[in-house]
């Protein structure tokens, strides 16, 4: 059977382990080798059929085939690329030799593994339904992947215990040093720039018209243009600057914040950036139109763009970065090495 370009990126990213260990499998183990019924599109009237079993374990066909739906879905979930149907047997293939590897990672975990893999299962669902608005988007997303609630968690927790097995048992493969952390650092700047900083207040005369927020009309724009004018000149002249946003602007969102906003580039009106940025600290611009309206803007404080520095929580994600790419770079030798070494007998029919 001739296997095209796509077809062959699905089957490998089957075999990669990608997207935060994607399938270890693509959540993990679930139900014990219970049945399901009808997860592969027919009624489960038949007893389920061993698929790949060890002294320990069997995994069914019921459970080969929710792997395979959740996958199928997890591929196909934006409508860019659809699974070859020829191709099932392949995909199970690697599929099911994720979820005997799964197992044996979850069997030979210690009981702390078991229970941080559970603690960190909970805060992910909490995480997810911090409102009801999350909370539903996150029930139609595993729905989408045909499971219930209760089987995702078991999922989730199977596959953070899975991980922690695998970081313990692959050890010296996936260790990394302090050197390997400050060259992937020095070698990648842009990562941890931290971009210049802006403080800066203003007094803005709107130039919409409340309520329909069209432009005003030409008459009542030169209007607001002279007084921007006469509010500038005040601020130049000394007055509290405070004052006058309390007295004119009409920005609600600053006014009683004393006009202030801070900001890096890209993130307000470009006109009003293009002159703010331009500014120097204690210096009063004169009126500049933007979409909304006249602005008089005080220039407060520049913070430069620096580098952030390696310490902290930045070396520790730099490590877990590093150590994910190794991980990743490994898994396909450690997996074969653990399903031979734990003699796990494949029952798929061809």
């Amino acid at each position: 059977m001739k296997i095209n370009q796509m077809d062959r990126y699905i089957i490998n990213s089957c075999r990669r382990h990608g997207r935060v260990i994607l399938l270890l499998v693509i959540f993990s183990v679930c139900g014990g080798g219970q049945r399901t019924e009808g997860q592969d599109g027919t009624s489960a009237l038949f007893e389920d059929s061993v698929v790949a079993q060890t002294e320990t374990f069997k995994i069914l066909r019921s459970e080969l085939n929710q792997e395979f739906i959740i996958y199928r879905n997890e591929i196909e979930k934006d409508g860019r690329v659809k699974l070859n149907s020829n191709l099932r047997h392949v995909y199970e293939k690697n599929l099911l030799k994720r979820l005997a590897f799964a197992k044996v990672m979850v069997g030979l975990a210690t009981e702390d593994e078991r229970k941080q893999g559970a603690e960190e299962a909970r805060a992910n669902l909490r995480a997810n339904k911090v409102d009801k608005s999350s909370e539903l988007a996150f029930i139609a997303n595993i729905q989408a992947l045909g499971l219930t609630e209760d089987q995702y968690f078991q999922k989730l927790r199977d596959r953070k215990i899975a991980e922690k097995v695998l970081f313990r048992m692959m050890g010296s493969l996936i260790e990394v040093s302090e050197s390997e952390v400050r060259k992937y650092y020095d070698e990648n700047p842009s990562l941890f720039e931290v971009p210049a900083f802006y403080k800066v207040a203003h007094i803005m005369l709107s130039t919409r018209e409340p309520g329909t927020n069209k432009d005003l009309a030409l008459p009542e724009m030169l209007e607001k243009r002279t007084k921007a004018e006469e509010v500038a000149k005040k601020a130049r002249d000394g007055e509290s600057f405070e004052s006058l946003v309390a007295q004119y602007s009409e920005d609600p969102r600053s006014r009683s914040k004393g006009g202030v906003y801070e900001f890096v580039p890209g993130q307000l009106d470009p006109d009003f950036e293009s002159v703010a940025m331009k500014m120097s600290p204690g210096e009063i611009s004169a009126p500049v139109k933007s979409k909304y309206g006249y602005h008089i803007i005080k220039f407060i404080q520049l913070k430069p763009s620096r580098k952030e520095a390696l310490e902290g929580k930045l070396a520790d994600d730099i490590r877990d970065r590093l150590k994910r790419e190794k991980t990743e770079k490994n898994l396909q030798s450690f997996q074969d090495r653990i399903v031979e070494e734990y003699k796990v007998e494949f029952l798929l029919e061809k």
